[in-house]
Protein backbone atom coordinates (compact mmCIF):
# COMPACT_ATOMS: atom_id res chain seq x y z
CA UNK A 1 0.00 0.00 0.00
CA UNK A 2 2.92 2.54 0.55
CA UNK A 3 4.38 1.87 -2.69
CA UNK A 4 0.78 2.84 -4.66
CA UNK A 5 0.57 6.17 -2.59
CA UNK A 6 4.66 6.62 -4.16
CA UNK A 7 6.23 6.84 -0.38
CA UNK A 8 9.85 5.46 -0.28
CA UNK A 9 10.20 3.03 2.70
CA UNK A 10 12.44 0.41 4.70
CA UNK A 11 10.96 -3.02 5.84
CA UNK A 12 12.83 -4.45 8.72
CA UNK A 13 11.35 -7.29 11.48
CA UNK A 14 12.70 -6.19 14.73
CA UNK A 15 13.48 -3.34 16.99
CA UNK A 16 17.32 -3.67 16.62
CA UNK A 17 16.66 -3.60 12.78
CA UNK A 18 14.59 -0.68 12.81
CA UNK A 19 17.10 1.26 15.03
CA UNK A 20 19.68 -0.12 12.99
CA UNK A 21 17.78 1.59 10.26
CA UNK A 22 17.48 5.06 12.02
CA UNK A 23 21.06 5.19 12.83
CA UNK A 24 21.64 4.73 8.43
CA UNK A 25 19.04 6.63 6.74
CA UNK A 26 16.76 9.60 7.89
CA UNK A 27 13.05 8.49 8.19
CA UNK A 28 9.62 11.24 8.52
CA UNK A 29 7.22 8.57 9.81
CA UNK A 30 7.44 5.54 11.45
CA UNK A 31 5.39 2.54 11.04
CA UNK A 32 5.32 0.01 13.73
CA UNK A 33 3.59 -3.44 13.99
CA UNK A 34 1.45 -3.67 17.09
CA UNK A 35 2.04 -7.74 17.38
CA UNK A 36 5.76 -7.32 17.18
CA UNK A 37 6.98 -9.67 20.38
CA UNK A 38 7.82 -6.40 21.92
CA UNK A 39 6.54 -3.55 19.91
CA UNK A 40 7.43 -0.93 23.13
CA UNK A 41 10.95 -1.30 23.06
CA UNK A 42 10.65 -1.51 19.00
CA UNK A 43 9.06 2.19 20.18
CA UNK A 44 11.97 3.09 21.96
CA UNK A 45 14.87 2.57 19.73
CA UNK A 46 13.01 3.97 16.80
CA UNK A 47 14.88 7.73 16.16
CA UNK A 48 13.79 9.86 13.18
CA UNK A 49 15.93 12.42 11.76
CA UNK A 50 14.02 13.34 9.37
CA UNK A 51 12.74 16.87 8.45
CA UNK A 52 9.64 17.63 11.00
CA UNK A 53 10.12 18.19 14.79
CA UNK A 54 8.75 15.58 17.06
CA UNK A 55 8.65 11.82 16.31
CA UNK A 56 5.76 10.87 13.84
CA UNK A 57 5.46 7.29 14.76
CA UNK A 58 2.00 5.34 13.08
CA UNK A 59 1.10 1.84 15.12
CA UNK A 60 -1.28 -0.21 13.43
CA UNK A 61 -2.65 -3.53 14.62
CA UNK A 62 -3.89 -6.53 11.94
CA UNK A 63 -6.55 -7.73 14.24
CA UNK A 64 -5.03 -9.97 16.56
CA UNK A 65 -4.87 -10.23 20.58
CA UNK A 66 -3.43 -6.85 21.08
CA UNK A 67 -2.35 -7.32 24.78
CA UNK A 68 0.64 -4.96 25.06
CA UNK A 69 -0.71 -2.88 22.10
CA UNK A 70 -3.77 -1.91 23.56
CA UNK A 71 -1.62 0.19 26.32
CA UNK A 72 0.59 1.59 23.42
CA UNK A 73 0.56 5.24 22.31
CA UNK A 74 -0.16 6.52 19.45
CA UNK A 75 -3.57 4.24 19.55
CA UNK A 76 -3.13 1.73 16.67
CA UNK A 77 -5.31 1.80 13.63
CA UNK A 78 -6.46 -1.21 11.74
CA UNK A 79 -3.60 -2.32 9.21
CA UNK A 80 -6.45 -1.38 5.95
CA UNK A 81 -5.98 2.36 7.78
CA UNK A 82 -1.91 2.02 8.03
CA UNK A 83 -0.93 4.42 4.97
CA UNK A 84 -3.59 6.24 4.94
CA UNK A 85 -2.82 7.09 8.44
CA UNK A 86 0.79 7.88 7.29
CA UNK A 87 0.37 10.09 4.26
CA UNK A 88 -2.40 11.79 6.61
CA UNK A 89 0.61 12.36 9.48
CA UNK A 90 2.62 13.81 6.36
CA UNK A 91 0.46 16.29 4.92
CA UNK A 92 -0.32 17.60 8.50
CA UNK A 93 3.33 18.17 9.29
CA UNK A 94 3.58 15.73 12.04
Amino acid sequence: ALERVGLDHEWVTSGAAAARACRERRFEVALVDAGLRSPRAALEGIELRGRRPGRAVVIFTAGEDEGEAARLQPEPVPLEQAAATVVEVLRSGG
